[in-house]
């Protein structure tokens, strides 16, 4: 059983952990009474509503009057109440994961929710057993592809980044990992339990949207933001077809899933030059589907910090 609850913590941090778990664990029971339709709607209402006036929007307004200058005011606010919108309502839609995905009357088929576009990849890559990876950003309800991947029996594993607070990551962990496959923590031994995915036929998946310290900068809107080589060193590593998967909100809780087809990509004997071909490819993949629907994506993230 995978525990996050490792060193010691003193009381002071051990009570506040406690409490932010009891928190998500009763927030998680509430949305559910509430019901998903009506508990997103509620979240996405709320945040929209108050989370412009909150500190953090100035650095979402900031970063888009850098990705795209000369746009009005009028539309960065409707492009941050955006954010907020589908910030909440993906917190309220957390709790019931599984009911987005499958059809309630054939487990394993996409609900009316869900349109698909690029299956066949994913088809062909579970039928044929061959390894893939996939990367995704934070756009729209992004938990969507993983749950998706195991319903349609595809070997996934998933890369994330757990909670600070370990209580709130064991309770996320079993959550996540009985409706998405195999997740494996960012830490020390990662890269190698991924790799050993793809050794055995398996698939691979990881958002790349967030900033890295130890990443490479490579463009981005621009400028040059420090990116993860993590999904990049694993396809030099092992050829394996690199994937980008998108998700879209269309509204309320309607959502399309696109597959792309494989990335082009050339190696070299020059490894370090391949990883940031690699990134640079990836990177402006995404930065295409953010300018199709800015707010789908988290601008509140400081994405360019150094």
């Amino acid at each position: 059983m995978t525990t996050f609850r490792t060193g010691t913590l003193t009381f002071a941090r051990w009570l506040r952990y406690r409490v932010e778990w009891l928190g998500v664990k009763i927030s998680m029971g509430l949305i559910r009474l509430f019901g998903m339709e009506r508990a997103s709607a509620i979240a996405g209402w709320l945040t929209r509503k108050v989370g412009p006036r909150l500190g953090v929007s100035d650095v979402a307004r900031g970063n888009l009057r850098a990705a795209f200058p000369g746009m009005p005011d009028a539309e960065i606010e409707e492009i941050v109440r955006g954010v907020w919108e589908n910030l909440g309502r993906t917190f309220a839609e957390y709790p019931n994961l599984e009911e987005i995905w499958h059809d309630p009357e054939r487990r394993g088929t996409p609900s009316k929710r869900i349109q698909y576009a690029g299956e066949q990849h994913l088809l062909a890559i579970r039928d044929n057993g061959t390894p893939a990876l996939f990367f995704s950003a934070h756009l729209a309800n992004w938990e969507i592809p993983a749950i998706g991947a195991a319903g349609l029996g595809i070997k996934s594993s998933v890369l994330f980044r757990p909670p600070n607070n370990p209580f709130v990551a064991d309770l996320l962990f079993a959550h996540r990992s009985a409706r998405m496959g195999r997740l494996i923590p960012t830490r020390y031994g990662a890269a190698a339990e991924a790799l050993a995915t793809l050794e055995a036929g398996g698939t691979v998946g990881m958002l790349v949207d967030t900033h890295v310290m130890a990443g490479v900068p490579a463009p981005f809107f621009g400028r040059a933001a420090r990116t993860s080589t993590a999904l990049a060193k694993l396809a030099r590593r092992t050829r394996a077809p690199i994937h980008g998967v998108r998700v879209e909100r269309l509204g309320g809780v309607q959502f399309k899933v696109t597959i792309t087809p494989p990335l082009a990509v050339t190696y070299t004997d020059d490894e370090e030059a391949d990883l940031l071909s690699i990134v640079t490819a990836i990177n402006a993949t995404i930065e295409g589907w953010v300018r199709e629907r800015p707010a789908d994506w988290n601008w509140l993230h400081n994405r360019w910090r150094e």
